[in-house]
């Protein structure tokens, strides 16, 4: 089964993969591309939308530091039981 979204929240229980797509840096992109030489994305400098950015499991996957870096804004991930939620993450503690 394929689920599109761009909301964590709406990733049903039981998905255990995932794949994101966005923008990655040249150099995270060739680091990337050298990691897994199966994955297909173009180097252009600034690898365009749609480059897959994360694939694996799902909590290797939906992490703050990676979906800050996919939104640009600070957020925060967590999991209850089987559901993701992210939230905007406050820079004063």
């Amino acid at each position: 089964m394929l689920l599109v979204t761009h909301q964590v929240e709406n990733i049903p229980a039981g998905f255990a993969h995932i794949a994101m797509m966005g923008r990655m840096t040249e150099h995270e992109c060739t680091t990337y591309l050298d990691e897994h030489p199966r994955i297909y994305a173009t180097l252009d400098g600034n690898t365009t939308p749609g480059t897959i950015t994360f694939a694996g499991p799902i909590g290797e996957g939906l992490t703050d530091e990676r979906l800050e870096s996919m939104f640009g804004i600070p957020l925060h991930v967590e999991r209850t039981g089987q559901r993701w939620r992210a939230s905007h993450r406050s820079h004063c503690a």
